[in-house]
């Protein structure tokens, strides 16, 4: 993560910010990141709670766009257990912790009817980026046939364990369709800004996101 220096940028929100909704800063400068790495940043927005520093970049066309991939290739996994949906915010995080800390030979169940060593529930339900602009966040999501439980936590101060925040609900779907409409977009930018560059550029940069090797 790099820190980003005054630049002109266009922000564009997706969704809504009083529900949930994704902001993107892309940086219009050419001169100091080749177009290919669509600098700028990202947030999240629930119910008017942003979760993301803004103050830093990152790198939208590779980091991002990966995770956001990453994301939606887990929204099949957010109903199972079921068990998971209707549990207090506060509980899950408990949970998770203890998961988390757990030895390898340890095989009991947590209070889910999981394993604890061998089902990593809280990486299949997390919908925070991997990246320092989220660092210290976890986001859970967990889904029913009408209805999307988010819990967030943050970080303790000794680094040691997650501390239960907030909960936030939201229609079955409504998470995934703002975030594929901000993919889509993500998207269609990176690949205007890759039109723009020369193929000294190209060849020079020896980093490819996954669609450009296929």
């Amino acid at each position: 993560m790099t820190e980003i220096k005054k630049y002109k940028c266009i922000t564009h929100t997706f969704g809504d910010r009083l529900r949930f909704g994704i902001t993107f800063e892309v940086s219009e400068s050419r001169e100091e990141y080749i177009g290919r790495y669509l600098h700028g940043s990202v947030c999240y927005w629930f119910f008017g709670n942003q979760i993301g520093d803004m103050a830093y970049g990152v790198s939208l066309s590779y980091d991002v766009l990966a995770q956001i991939e990453y994301i939606q290739s887990y929204s099949n996994c957010r109903c199972k257990p079921s068990t998971i949906f209707d549990a207090d915010g506060s509980f899950i995080i408990d949970v998770m912790n203890k998961d988390m800390d757990t030895d390898e030979d340890d095989l009991e169940q947590n209070p889910f009817g999981l394993i604890r060593t061998f089902d990593f529930w809280y990486w299949y339900h997390n919908i925070a980026f991997h990246l320092n602009i989220m660092d210290g966040h976890r986001l859970l999501c967990f889904e029913n046939e009408l209805q999307a439980h988010i819990v967030w936590a943050l970080l303790s101060e000794d680094k040691e364990k997650y501390i239960y925040h907030k909960e936030f609900f939201l229609e079955k779907g409504e998470f995934d369709g703002v975030l594929e409409e901000a993919h889509k977009w993500l998207q269609q930018k990176y690949e205007e800004e890759l039109a723009l560059d020369s193929p000294e550029d190209w060849w020079n940069q020896p980093q490819q996101h996954e669609s450009e090797r296929q």
